[in-house]
């Protein structure tokens, strides 16, 4: 068994097709990826992350892998 640490809790959840890459969506707005073989972070982006200082997160609540799993 992994963890992975989140800053916030995590809506959503979607492993490509190898099994190998794990995608999740947070109530934070931030989607990230990891590396189970490794246990490692891959990418961190802020998805739904408002830019203005008076503006909440949008979270994800769901993440799917385009057909050729390259894309989330």
């Amino acid at each position: 068994m992994k963890s992975f640490t989140h800053p916030n809790l995590v809506d959503a959840v979607a492993f490509d097709d190898t099994g190998n890459v794990l995608a999740t969506g947070g109530h934070d707005g931030v989607l990230r990826t990891f590396d189970l073989s490794k246990a490692a972070a891959l990418k961190v982006v802020p998805a739904h992350i408002q830019t203005a200082p008076t503006q909440q997160a949008h979270p994800i609540y769901a993440i799917a892998w385009t057909p050729d799993h390259k894309q989330i």
